[in-house]
């Protein structure tokens, strides 16, 4: 005798349950065999793709001309799917790696994610100073190697650029074993106060080629 609610609910799900034929993969595959399909489908293949169509309507489409306006006027609706945190990235060049001790931003890119904003937070003296001879010190972090750094930031004279020195080398470069080719990420994170660092991909390992008869 049933007494409570829920184990009589259990039995009337399985004595509905023993009435569907449960397929294996083999006998599956034997039906498509032969054309034919007495599994249960709770909807048709139309349904599903109605149903697909139905979801895709909900987004937006856009074409290169509606994404130039609202680039002009400064917003953007389109979906992204996430965003990317290396607001820096370069793919090191052989002045970045080699005698030359220095690993260079471009001046642009310095800009818009250091400059503006070390700007929005108040941090007018660290903006000073990168434009100082001496240069500011900062900290960053390898999120590869969990490890912080300390590197120093200046402005390089001639081309605007900036370029971090001071132990560049020796700890990202030879520790790291970076080479030309490679790509970097940088970010600044404002609540930790320091630059965030990782190799995002390493450079292609070159072909090597051997002199016929040797």
């Amino acid at each position: 005798m049933w007494t409570r609610e829920d184990d009589l609910e259990d039995f009337i799900s399985a004595k509905t349950l023993r009435k569907f034929k449960f397929y294996t993969p083999e006998e599956e595959a034997e039906e498509k065999l032969h054309g034919v399909c007495t599994k249960l489908k709770l909807y048709d293949d139309d349904v599903e793709d109605f149903i697909s169509a139905k979801k895709l309507r909900k987004f937006s489409f856009y074409t290169l001309e509606e994404e130039a306006e609202e680039k002009l006027h400064g917003i953007c609706t389109k979906l992204k799917l996430y965003d990317d945190p290396w607001k820096i990235k370069k793919v090191l060049q052989e002045s970045d790696v080699g005698t030359s001790c220095r690993l260079m931003i471009s001046k642009k890119l310095v800009m818009q994610h250091i400059v503006e904003v070390w700007g929005r937070v108040g941090r007018d003296e660290n903006v000073r100073e990168l434009n100082e001879e001496h240069g500011v010190s900062v900290k960053v972090w390898d999120c590869d190697r969990k490890k912080e750094y300390v590197l120093t930031m200046k402005t390089h004279p001639s081309t605007g650029c900036s370029v971090f020195l001071t132990n560049w080398s020796r700890q990202f470069v030879s520790e790291r074993g970076l080479k030309k080719g490679d790509e970097i990420g940088l970010f600044w994170c404002n609540c930790s106060d320091r630059f965030f660092f990782s190799v995002l991909a390493r450079a292609p390992d070159q072909p090597v080629f051997y002199l016929e008869g040797f």
